[in-house]
């Protein structure tokens, strides 16, 4: 039996958000312009409408270092990736209170020795609104707990995976196993929480009806 390994909070959050990014760019095999009519959403999944305010706050999820290589294709369909597990939580009874979204702002603001004013002055300097920011983050709030309660509760990762891994990359990587072994453990399973993730959205993507309302060649 595969060993688990216990794995840290924080990164494990930023890996489920790293889980989604990757699965949005795999969908995204074509580009989607901005809507030319009067219709001001994007698409709808099951009823719910995406709106270009959705992309703003997921654009926010994405690491600075890779929003550069991220397209309003990618934007789109990791918006309806989100909106997906929503409605999924919804169905679990998971949701996000005002109350834990602001703790979590502050809790990251305070890792970063700022405070909510320095915050809020970044913000304006950027021209990015509080709602988009809060947004942001209750969206990553909800899929956290949602992966982590279904999917990813089951996946575990066992020293011969890791191994094969180390193998497999050892002239690349110029270092003992022991030395990254948490490193290759975040690896592997963000590997297989985007299989999982990958199949879950397949399912749900056959079975919810999801329309766009953008130019593209579908």
């Amino acid at each position: 039996m595969a060993k688990k390994i216990k794995h840290g909070s924080g990164r494990k959050e930023w890996i489920i958000i790293a889980i989604i990014v990757a699965i949005a760019i795999a969908l995204a095999f074509v580009f989607y312009s901005m809507p030319k009519s009067t219709i001001d959403y994007l698409a709808t999944v099951n009823g719910a409408k995406i709106y270009p305010q959705d992309l703003s706050e997921i654009a926010l999820t994405i690491p600075q270092s890779a929003r550069g290589n991220i397209t309003d294709a990618d934007l789109l369909e990791q918006a309806i990736n989100f909106e997906i597990i929503n409605q999924e939580a919804e169905k679990l009874g998971i949701t996000v209170s005002d109350e834990e979204v602001e703790q979590s702002i502050e809790e990251s603001v305070k890792g970063f020795g700022m405070t909510v004013a320095d915050l809020n002055a970044s913000l304006k300097q950027q021209n990015i609104k509080w709602n988009t920011l809060f947004n942001a983050y209750r969206k990553q709030i909800l899929s956290y707990r949602f992966l982590n309660s279904t999917i990813l509760r089951n996946i575990s990762v066992s020293e011969q995976e890791m191994k094969a891994l180390y193998s497999q990359y050892t002239s690349q990587l110029n270092t003992s196993y022991d030395s990254i072994r948490q490193d290759l453990n975040n690896t592997v399973f963000a590997i297989k929480g985007q299989q999982a993730l990958g199949i879950l959205l397949k399912q749900r993507r056959a079975e919810y009806e999801i329309l766009r309302y953008v130019g593209s060649s579908q």
